[in-house]
């Protein structure tokens, strides 16, 4: 349980660190409590412990609480439990030695990868970035629990099996895709009011990544700071990212991809969650505060 305990506590500082950052040069679009990172934040930290069911049906009431009284909007409820996933995600690579190894095909997996973003993108053109934050922050919240029960023992069922099947070997089952919706969240967030430029960074997630991981598995010249990525796979990112660059033409996007591949390029820490942080802030920082 201590364990447990220092995890919460490196979590929680991290994220609310995070949301200190955001808030500095873009307030308007940072509108989650901090007492709402620190929730969730606690709550990943004890997934697959008895005490996480209470950790989150807490946060989730004080989510609710906060939208019934008109304090929070669905993006800014996104972002508070996308800034806490970052914060949870820092603490336990630091705190792990987890080795997580590729599978021997990924062709598969990384489609379904980019299948997803392709979803979201049509999801925001459909809805909007305010009723797409809640459909994936509530898919969100549901992956969580499912992530505990596997954890606390539930053996298989469908889920299970596809959760696994579609994970990384010595990664915790549905890892990678809670993430995945993290770093959606926080993009719709951060870009509520620029919705074409949040499409434009899943597409960079989605496709960029995706490709990234196809070619670089073939990759015969590894990155000087970080061996177990190459250049093959860089420039699988960079090409994958050219959707992006169709979508929204112009310096702003390069940008954004430059500082995406930057991020992808880090060792340890999980870019599914790092890339559409990375670039939407890159994004948030030319267009200025929200509007």
């Amino acid at each position: 349980m201590r364990g447990r305990l220092n995890l919460a506590l490196a979590a929680i500082s991290l994220a609310l660190c995070l949301s200190w950052l955001v808030g500095a040069f873009s307030p308007r679009c940072a509108g989650s409590c901090l007492y709402l990172e620190a929730a969730y934040a606690l709550s990943l930290a004890l997934l697959g412990h008895r005490l996480f069911l209470p950790a989150l049906l807490g946060s989730t009431f004080v989510s609710i609480s906060g939208l019934s009284m008109g304090v929070q909007s669905l993006p800014d409820l996104g972002m508070g439990v996308s800034l806490a996933g970052l914060g949870f995600c820092f603490a336990e690579r630091i705190a792990s030695r987890r080795a997580v190894t590729f599978k021997a095909n990924e062709v598969p997996r990384q489609a379904i990868h980019a299948a997803f973003g392709i979803l979201f993108c049509l999801m925001i053109l459909a809805f909007g970035t305010y009723i797409s934050s809640g459909i994936i922050l509530a898919g969100t919240l549901a992956g969580m629990l499912i992530m505990h029960l596997v954890q606390r023992g539930l053996r298989g069922s469908l889920i299970e099996r596809l959760m696994r099947h579609l994970e990384r070997g010595g990664a915790i089952p549905g890892e990678g895709s809670l993430y995945y919706a993290l770093g959606v969240l926080f993009a719709l967030g951060l870009l509520r009011d620029s919705p074409i430029y949040a499409i434009s960074v899943i597409l960079i997630l989605s496709l960029g990544d995706s490709l990234a991981t196809v070619i670089g598995r073939r990759g015969r010249h590894p990155l000087p700071w970080n061996g177990e990525k190459s250049f093959e796979g860089s420039l699988g990112f960079i090409l994958g990212c050219l959707p992006a660059l169709l979508v929204l033409p112009g310096p702003a996007t390069a940008i954004a991809i430059i500082v995406a591949w930057a991020t992808e390029s880090l060792p340890r820490i999980d870019d599914n969650i790092t890339v559409p942080m990375a670039s939407a802030m890159a994004y948030r920082l030319i267009l200025g505060p929200c509007g």
